[in-house]
């Protein structure tokens, strides 16, 4: 399975929400550049994707730092940011 997000996901500059679910494999999102460039993006849900629910806990996680500017984060059921 896959274990990288691809990087033209920071060209859909337009997104509001992503759900990534059942990627058991699945370690990082893509770089924070990439990241950074979904700047309408409201909403990340992470279901089921062991690895990277760990690689984007708060503050801890390797990933954190990509999805921190994210108002809205759900990482398996748990509102890990919620910002209204």
């Amino acid at each position: 399975g896959i274990e990288v997000l691809p990087e033209w996901l920071g060209n859909l500059s337009s997104l509001e929400d992503i759900k990534i679910r059942n990627c058991k494999n699945l370690k990082h999102l893509p770089s924070s550049a990439a990241m950074h460039c979904l700047s309408k993006l409201k909403r990340l849900w992470i279901f089921r994707c062991p690895i990277l629910g760990e690689n984007c806990a708060m503050e801890t996680g390797s990933e954190w730092s990509k999805i921190c500017h994210i108002p809205n984060i759900v990482v398996n059921l748990q509102d890990v940011r919620f910002i209204t």
